[in-house]
């Protein structure tokens, strides 16, 4: 036999059964003494965004957060008294998990509250996000909004934009830096860089491979001849190819 219990507080609990038919009452369990459990003394997190609320401020603890074209949102909640750590997870539309992570409350709260950034979301929809404290003398507290899922959804993304700031002019260097201006959502870049022998460069590179701030370089990998190149970068993510940019330059003898 089994029954749920309903939400209890933190700290320690005796529960008992007692047995009954029309004969009348038997006697309690385990001769008249409580079993013994603890359950967490650390509070549940109360979450801050993104969340929906309604006009009174008030969260609608099932409603949905629309956040729109914002792919790295950033996750904030308030500071549970005591806990040490703090476990997010989210899962996109289709239910996977794309974020599941503890972190350290003194590396994500300040004197209110917590807050990390998430990772790109590459699915239009809507996500599910919870957080969890931990504390040493408390363990596990309760999943935020009682256990239950809170919603936000975004835009389906776009294809990413064209590169732009592509590096151009006369060089004497034979193994020349290819440089432009990072493209929000792009994950990949391709470089095709083709000269008086023909093409020379036609290599993808991931973009936290290549890019650093808002600038992303390349080395060409093999010195090149004197004379007159044309190279291309054309870019990508989960929801597409984006458009070519060129741009040109000449070695000089």
């Amino acid at each position: 036999c089994s029954v749920v219990s309903p939400l209890l507080k933190g700290g320690t609990h005796g529960w008992y059964v007692q047995t009954y038919n029309p004969a009348g009452y038997g006697p309690w369990s385990n001769n008249q003494l409580p079993i013994n459990f603890t359950t967490s003394t650390t509070g549940m997190v109360i979450l801050r965004e993104p969340v929906a609320y309604n006009n009174e401020g008030v969260p609608i603890p099932d409603g949905v957060a629309y956040i729109g074209k914002v792919y790295n949102p950033e996750y904030s909640w308030d500071k549970v008294p005591g806990a040490t750590h703090y476990r997010v997870h989210v899962k996109d539309p289709t239910g996977v998990v794309v974020l599941d992570t503890w972190y350290q409350a003194a590396s994500v709260c300040n004197d209110a509250y917590c807050y990390v950034l998430s990772p790109t979301l590459v699915k239009g929809g809507r996500y599910a996000w919870y957080v969890q404290a931990y504390s040493p003398s408390g363990g596990h507290g309760s999943w935020s909004n009682n256990q239950q899922p809170t919603y936000f959804s975004i835009d389906p993304p776009a294809v990413p934009a064209a590169a732009a700031n592509l590096s151009t002019g006369v060089i004497v260097n034979k193994t020349p830096v290819y440089s432009w201006s990072i493209v929000p959502m792009a994950t990949y870049y391709r470089l095709y860089v083709k000269g008086p022998s023909g093409v020379v460069v036609d290599k993808w590179y991931p973009s936290m491979s290549v890019c650093s701030g808002s600038v992303c370089s390349l080395t060409n990998p093999t010195a090149l001849a004197v004379g007159d190149y044309i190279w291309w970068i054309q870019t990508y993510s989960v929801a597409g190819y984006g458009p070519w940019k060129s741009a040109v330059f000449k070695i000089a003898p």
